[in-house]
């Protein structure tokens, strides 16, 4: 019976997290535990584990008397964010460089290549697509890295800066160009991996996030009008 509770506040964790982080549960928007239990059709006290979790990890802020605020997005946070970022991930490539085996840095190279949207599938599911390649890169580099501590901590960054992704990028008309150069960094960092150049790489690594950070900082400042709500400035 206790794993069965476990296993479903687990589901309840995961899924209730999923939406905050791709904004489907909209930043600085109120909603309570029943509606949540009714959204995904989940019981009450995995839900409470849930919103415990999320409270802690501080997406969730409790309201007294009326239920959960979805975190809001500051800029204050995503320029922290990415000042930690910066100082971090430079330093997981110079490791990965020194310590990866070479089947490692091959599937790093392989993450990345740029993905071609199928007719198939629409823009948005593409973009989440290209969202995941990101993430799967550059956890992947602090994976190499060997380090545990610094690849729970650039998890941890990149969780927190997706959601901010989620809006920038349903405010752009199209994203071909900034994915073709997002891809075109990725595979410069990848192949200095691979050549064992971590100074190279790490420096590759640093302006990667420097040029993205000064790009989703431009747009939101560009498109104030759809950020209202969602995005507070400090």
């Amino acid at each position: 019976m206790a794993s069965t509770a476990e296993s479903q506040g687990e589901e309840s964790y995961r899924r209730i997290k999923h939406d905050i982080i791709c904004c489907v549960l909209q930043p600085a928007s109120e909603i309570t535990e029943g509606e949540l239990c009714d959204r995904y059709g989940l019981g009450k006290a995995s839900v409470r584990t849930a919103l415990a979790r999320l409270n802690q990890e501080g997406l969730l802020k409790g309201l007294p008397r009326r239920g959960h605020m979805i975190a809001p997005i500051t800029l204050g946070d995503v320029a922290a964010v990415f000042e930690l970022r910066v100082i971090l991930e430079p330093a997981a490539a110079r490791l990965a460089a020194e310590r990866a085996d070479e089947t490692t840095l091959r599937a790093l190279v392989d993450l990345a290549q740029p993905l071609k949207m199928p007719v198939e599938r629409g823009q948005g599911e593409f973009l989440r697509s290209n969202l995941r390649l990101n993430h799967q890169f550059h956890v992947g580099i602090a994976v190499a890295s060997g380090n545990q501590r610094l690849t729970t901590s650039i998890a941890q960054l990149l969780e927190a800066v997706e959601r901010v992704l989620h809006l920038w990028m349903s405010t752009q008309p199209s994203m071909d160009q900034q994915l073709a150069h997002e891809y075109g960094e990725h595979t410069e960092v990848a192949a200095a991996l691979f050549a064992r150049e971590g100074e190279k790489a790490a420096k590759l690594v640093e302006e990667h996030l420097v040029i993205a950070r000064e790009g989703i900082f431009s747009s939101l400042m560009r498109n104030p009008q759809s950020l209202t709500l969602q995005v507070a400035r400090s």
